[in-house]
């Protein structure tokens, strides 16, 4: 390999090890920030179940999680 070719192949591998790391940090951010979400959103559900569970009109809560779509969280109830 003469000089040149050895400067870009160095160059291209110190781009990729730069470009995978900002990669997989942003993806553990962005599946931090979802884990978090989905945990907010289970503790509020848990809340409105205990607060709105009445003997004659139970409320069973099947499916809770935050979509990033619309930036909330979102419930499946039955009553």
């Amino acid at each position: 390999m003469n000089r040149k070719n050895w400067l870009a192949f160095s160059m291209g591998v110190v781009i990729g090890i730069i470009a995978t790391s900002v990669y997989w940090r942003n993806s553990q951010e962005r599946g931090k920030f979802s884990f978090d979400q989905n945990l907010k959103c289970q503790q509020i559900a848990n809340r409105y179940e205990t607060e709105n569970n009445l003997p004659r009109h139970p409320v069973l809560l099947l499916k809770v999680a935050y979509s990033p779509k619309r930036n909330s969280c979102v419930a499946e109830v039955v009553k």
